[in-house]
């Protein structure tokens, strides 16, 4: 990843998500649904495949789905926002379907 200050490496372990993470096309397709919005994400247009794996899946991505359904919840990444010794400051963004929005909590269950 690239920013003002310089190139930040990522560990050489890394992993092809494509053929682990089957939610891909539905990460990607809440992503563009908030980027439609316009009040959330700073892009302008939506993100195909490759746009999309470059900005959120270009550290570290997690999805979040129900146990028993297998359904999506949500997700998130998070990120160094600068190289070195300053990595530790992180960048995050975090998005969840609109069915589980605005719950007030485990206790609904």
């Amino acid at each position: 990843m690239s920013s003002a200050y310089g190139v930040i490496t990522r560990p050489s372990a890394t992993v092809d998500l494509s053929t682990i993470l089957p939610v891909h096309a539905s990460l990607r397709e809440l992503l563009n649904l908030e980027i439609r919005d316009g009040e959330t994400y700073p892009q302008e247009t939506e993100l195909d495949p490759q746009r999309f794996s470059a900005y959120f899946l270009s550290y570290d991505a997690f999805a979040a789905r129900d146990a028993s359904s297998g359904e999506l919840l949500g997700c998130f990444y998070i990120k160094p926002k600068f190289p070195g010794r300053c990595s530790h400051i992180c960048s995050a963004g975090f998005l969840s379907m609109p069915a589980h929005r605005n719950r007030l909590g485990w206790e609904e269950q």
